[in-house]
């Protein structure tokens, strides 16, 4: 009995310090973002948001899909090509759906494709409410 309450007691200090305290900030129409140019070859996208006072990291990923979709319109999953349409979620500092950006490439190699998609997801954060808000209003809604 002793041996297993000093087990637990010891599991518990442990693990308290991987225990943390999140804090939650809103991201809406009043966040604003800078822009950040993605490195070359990069699939992932990131901005430097502040909302409330707050400095909050977003990363994002890309896709380039077959679906095509107006601006900023949202989709919960895509079939993915080498070149085609370009997409955008935000995957930290929690999931967003798929947003469009209402263009494909003319690019011929996925990578190409996929460097074109990650300038425009991190170009259109910075600077359009409407992709922002898309993005925001999906997350968490996987």
């Amino acid at each position: 009995m002793k041996k297993t309450l000093f087990v637990s007691v010891v599991a518990t200090l442990l693990s308290v310090p991987a225990i943390a305290v999140q804090r939650c900030v809103a991201l809406n129409n009043s966040t604003t973002c800078a822009f950040a140019v993605p490195e070359d070859h990069a699939s992932m996208w990131e901005s430097s948001c502040t909302t409330g006072g707050q400095y909050v990291p977003i990363r994002g990923v890309v896709a380039c899909a077959i679906e095509y979709a107006d601006f900023g319109e949202v989709a919960d999953s895509l079939n993915l090509t080498d070149s085609g349409n370009c997409w955008c979620k935000i995957i930290g500092p929690a999931e967003s759906k798929w947003v469009s950006v209402g263009q494909g490439t003319t690019e011929s190699e996925y990578y190409g494709c996929v460097m074109k998609c990650a300038y425009d997801c991190a170009r259109y954060m910075a600077e359009s409410n409407v992709f922002r808000n898309a993005l925001f209003s999906s997350l968490g809604k996987i």
